[in-house]
């Protein structure tokens, strides 16, 4: 069983395996305590990235009174059945998490306009700033170079051919989610 996509789900984490057409729940914990009541969770599958099979990380809210609002970004090492906090436990709402390479990219709540980086596996981050139009709603890389990134936003879709230092609008698809499925292939759904 190999962890396949990205997850997304208001209602918990779930999984997504490879050659199976349905996304199976995971029941989240936290320690000994069962999060059932994670009222959003945002999470990627990282096969490949992490030493582990069946990475995922995560960010979101809870809805238990042990964890603080804010769950910052957590990691599974078993499939999501037992989690660990990263970074930012109580302080960082990530709004959405992409992995490219080595690098995790992040849309922080807190930093409306900016695009978190991380070489650490989550644990710090860097800054480049999204274009100043508007906010950015999702982030993805080109896997056939990484030096170039797509940002949506609700004034569309902007380009960066230098990791993030300058952006040139490609499109104007407002409030889009963006995949880069291959180096050629830039998809966006409304």
């Amino acid at each position: 069983e190999r962890l396949y996509a990205r997850l997304l789900t208001f209602f918990g984490v779930l999984a997504l395996l490879r050659d199976e057409g349905n996304a199976q729940p995971v029941v989240m914990l936290s320690g000994s305590a069962r999060q059932t009541d994670i009222d959003r969770a945002f999470a990627l599958g990282c096969d490949g990235y992490f030493e582990k099979p069946g990475t995922i990380i995560a960010s979101g809210h809870s809805g238990q009174a042990a964890l603080p609002p804010v769950l910052g970004i957590l990691r599974s090492t078993d499939k999501g059945e037992t989690w660990e906090p990263i970074s930012g436990l109580g302080e960082a709402d990530y709004h959405e998490i992409e992995i490219a390479g080595s690098r995790i990219f992040a849309l922080r709540n807190e930093d409306p306009g900016m695009i978190q980086i991380s070489d650490d596996g989550g644990k710090t981050w860097d800054t480049r700033e999204a274009p100043s139009v508007a906010a950015p709603i999702d982030v993805s890389v080109n896997p056939g170079d990484p030096k170039v990134w797509a940002v949506s936003t609700d004034q569309g879709i902007f380009i960066s051919r230098n990791e993030g230092r300058s952006w040139r609008q490609r499109d104007t698809t407002f409030g889009a989610r963006i995949a880069w499925g291959a180096p050629d292939a830039l998809h966006a759904a409304g």
